[in-house]
């Protein structure tokens, strides 16, 4: 029962750094799935109004700017870093999601090893109550029996004197 009580103690003690863990995973993933979310949202009003620019610009020249690299090719940088964000943040989300289903498997795998724990400790508890029990019935005895044995052996003193002298 000793060893029992110690591995509830320790898996406790295991169970809370573990769970400490996670949340702090669990929050962090949220975190930055959401700072990649507002970050989404920043960049996307900077293309709406730099689209915006570009298209009166556009419409003031009615000439396409030409730049060294290659031609212009409107927001087509946009597309990709806003795709990369939301790759990102999906993997934030995949992250926390799976950090949940860890915590939450962990939390229950937890909850069954202390129920049965404590249930094989109970069961020990009444075996061990009823091997009291037994002991103390079992020396009572053996005290009667052995009280009994010497007023036996008395007996036996007596009638064989008796018999030797007769």
């Amino acid at each position: 029962m000793t060893k029992l009580d110690q591995s509830i103690q320790d898996a406790t003690a295991m169970r809370k750094e573990e769970k400490a863990s996670n949340l702090k995973s669990l929050k962090e993933a949220t975190e930055g799935k959401e700072a990649l979310n507002a970050a989404m949202d920043v960049l996307q009003s900077f293309y709406e109004s730099v689209a915006l620019v570009q298209v009166r610009a556009t419409k003031l020249r009615e000439v396409k700017p030409e730049f060294s690299a290659g031609g212009y090719s409107g927001n087509s940088g946009q597309n990709s870093i806003i795709a990369l964000l939301k790759k990102v943040a999906a993997d934030f989300a995949q992250e926390a999601s799976t950090l949940q289903a860890a915590e939450d498997a962990a939390a229950s795998e937890f909850k069954q090893f202390l129920s049965d724990t404590k249930s094989d400790k109970k069961k020990k508890e009444i075996n061990q109550q009823h091997n009291v029990m037994s002991m103390t019935s079992e020396k009572a005895s053996l005290e009667q029996r052995k009280k009994d044995l010497v007023s036996t052996e008395k007996q036996l003193s007596a009638a064989m004197e008796y018999y030797e002298a007769g």
